[in-house]
């Protein structure tokens, strides 16, 4: 079809007058196909209907008049566009209300033109068809569109070096691949768009930088997600991401997978990027990410540097929420993840990180402030790794360990709340494989608050566990343990103290193999058996500590500990022993043999026990002490006054080294 030219009277007539408003589009009696002559200062516009008239070569047509003058092609009605279409600079296609059929590879072919925008329209693609290439190009623009079908390698929209290109609220469905692709393309935004059922990743960023990837959605994606790659700077918040599969063309090395994608994130060489982080663009604020059902990692990073992942939601992914390989300084925060297939937070080297100096390629992490939920291994994974510091999470039912660090040293562990694990393996703090230098409870400061004892309750095995490591525990509240409270192996230079630790189910503190061990100002109440257990273990300091109701003894040295210390420890009700030394040599301590205490009543005067001879020992009712004299093993007091029905009667003990022992009874 031929474009008939509009009066060119009419025109000059515009233009002499001064008259800046444009002639109508569509001019009665002249060609669907019509330029709107306008001032000299305002763009020009064509119309094209397709009712009279709608191939490729009329569009082409149009956008060659409008070539050089910034003008707008607007298409109207339903089109079958079977050659590409060749764009210039400064021009728009607008194809608001328009279906677009794409019967050919590529539909818009935008080579070296800047600010050239197409919005809107509904773009039908063929199975190998790509909606458009913008290469060597700046500040395009693409909005409002919805795509179906088409793809190929580079996916429906290919972004390659053209910064500055802006992506806004459009939709991509049932791709044969991956839904829009940017590379090497700095400055490239992506805002809300919608991703469905495509074949490959959602979104691809390839060696571009300062990205904004904020409020898309993606569902049932084959592959990643959002897949960037090698990016500097930029933020990707507030997108919503569910049902990713693996693709068998896009695997992904992993350390502990058979290669494999269907990632929520992933994230390859990226540094300085924030995922979740506060961005506001166009007059919204975003915040955050959800991933929902993937199948591989909710967030995958891999040698990575400086990212900050925030608010990030996670439930049911096939692996771990967030697996951190080999990257540093890397920050996860204010997440809520749930439901994981594996672990919650890992922390790896990396497949390429095999040797020892592997821990400084995964370093100087932060997990901070997350809250985890029902794992199906470790709720954190710190492995091989230096400098991290894990603090103020919550973690709950995880079916592994609710915090665990291996091979790692120059570890904080502070200020964490377990709330309970979910199966008999599953301690709620626990380090071995030749950690050191780990602090578990000691104060640690971020974001200008401080973050010191870990707070651990009703996990099925032990409540912190130190396995051939060095480490200081200090402050931490442990209350019914299925297992021990502390427990100490194969670790010298060990030290425990100031902790709290009540209902253990077996020793409340349990030291074996562990030489050099000093175990200071802890409390412990109603342990099932001892309340300091130290075993096989040379030069043990036990020293000022508390030790409530224990079920067998207050402290037990024995296997062979040699030159342990027991000094100033005070030991209430003991079922059977206060302090016991067996099979050891060179304590320093007055052994103590059956203590106790027999009933009280109202008209008794003085109370007899056995004690070993050579201690002091006083009876206290109320406030009031009385002394007592120790005579071979038995101990007598001074005449004290009648007492009361119920009245407590506590005997208190000095039993050597500072030790003191309480035995309590009521008077009947």
């Amino acid at each position: 079809m031929k474009i008939k030219k509009v009066a060119v009277l009419l025109s000059a007539a515009v233009i002499a007058s001064g008259c800046f408003a444009a002639v109508p589009s569509v001019v009665p009696g002249v060609s669907p196909i019509t330029a709107a002559a306008v001032s000299s200062s305002a763009k020009q516009s064509i119309t094209i209907n397709s009712k009279n008239g709608g191939n490729a070569a009329d569009i082409q047509n149009a956008l060659s008049r409008l070539k050089g003058t910034g003008g707008t092609v607007r298409l109207v009605g339903s089109f079958n566009v079977t050659s590409s279409l060749r764009m210039y600079p400064n021009e728009t296609i607008d194809a608001t209300g328009a279906v677009i059929n794409g019967k050919t590879d590529l539909i818009l072919n935008m080579y070296q033109i800047d600010n050239a925008v197409v919005k809107g329209g509904k773009w039908v693609l063929g199975k190998n068809s790509q909606l458009a290439k913008a290469s060597t190009c700046s500040s395009c623009k693409f909005e409002k569109l919805t795509v179906s079908g088409g793809g190929n390698s580079n996916g429906c929209l290919y972004v390659y070096n053209s910064p500055k290109t802006t992506v806004i609220n459009c939709s991509f469905q049932n791709s044969n691949s991956q839904g829009v692709y940017a590379n090497r393309s700095d400055n490239f935004v992506i805002v809300g768009c919608k991703f469905s059922k495509t074949n490959g990743y959602g979104i691809h960023t390839y060696y571009s930088d300062n990205l904004k990837i904020l409020g898309n959605n993606t569902t049932d994606t084959k592959g990643d997600g959002i897949y960037c790659s090698h990016v500097n700077g930029g933020y990707m918040s507030g997108n919503v991401i569910k049902n990713t599969t693996a693709h068998p063309d896009l695997d992904i090395d992993s350390i502990r997978h058979t290669s494999r994608s269907g990632c929520g994130i992933f994230l390859s060489s990226a540094n300085k990027f924030n995922v979740g982080n506060k961005c506001t663009y166009g007059g919204k604020t975003y915040t955050g990410n959800t991933v929902n059902k993937c199948d591989n990692y909710g967030i995958h990073l891999n040698v990575c540097s400086n990212v900050f992942i925030y608010k990030l939601s996670c439930n049911s992914s096939g692996g771990d929420c967030v697996h951190n390989s080999a990257s540093a300084y890397t920050t996860v925060q204010s997440c809520s993840l749930t439901s994981t297939k594996e672990c919650a937070i890992s922390l790896v080297p990396g497949p390429s990180s095999s040797t020892p100096a592997a821990n400084s390629s995964c370093k100087n992490s932060v997990i901070y402030n997350n809250t985890i939920r029902t794992t199906s291994s470790y709720g954190i994974w710190v492995y091989n790794t230096n400098g991290t510091t894990v603090a103020g999470n919550t973690m709950s039912n995880t079916k592994g360990n609710a915090i665990s660090c291996n091979g790692s040293k120059n570890t904080k562990i502070s200020g964490n709340k377990i709330n309970g694990t979910a199966s008999a393996n599953a301690s709620g703090i626990a380090v071995s494989k030749n950690s050191s230098n780990i602090n578990i409870g000691g104060t640690v400061t971020l974001y200008k608050k401080n973050y010191a004892r870990n707070t651990i309750k009703n996990v099925k095995k032990i409540g912190i566990s130190v396995d051939s490591s060095t480490a200081v525990i200090t402050g931490n509240t442990i209350s019914d343990s299925a297992n021990h409270g502390i427990r100490t192996n194969n670790s010298k230079g060990i030290k425990v103290q100031k902790n709290t630790i009540s209902g253990a189910k077996q020793h409340a503190i349990n030291i074996t193999s562990s030489p050099n061990a000093y175990i200071s100002q802890n409390t412990v109440t109603s342990p099932v058996q001892d309340g300091i257990y130290v075993a096989s273990s040379n030069k043990a300091t036990v020293y000022k500590n508390t030790i409530n109701t224990p079920k067998k003894y207050g402290i037990q040295i024995t296997k062979g500990s040699k030159n342990a210390s027991v000094k100033s420890n005070t030991i209430k009700n003991p079922i059977k022993q206060g302090i016991v030394i067996e099979n050891s040599s060179g304590c320093n301590i007055k052994t103590m043999s059956s203590t106790t205490l027999p009933a009280i009543k109202t008209t008794t005067t003085r109370a007899n026990g056995k004690i070993t001879a050579g201690n002091t020992a006083k009876i206290k009712i109320g406030s009031k002490y009385y002394k007592c004299t120790v005579k071979g093993s038995k101990y007598t007091s001074s005449a004290f006054p009648k007492q009361k029905k119920n009245t407590t009667v506590w005997l208190y003990d000095y039993i050597g080294w500072g030790n003191v022992m309480w035995l309590s009874v009521k008077v009947k």
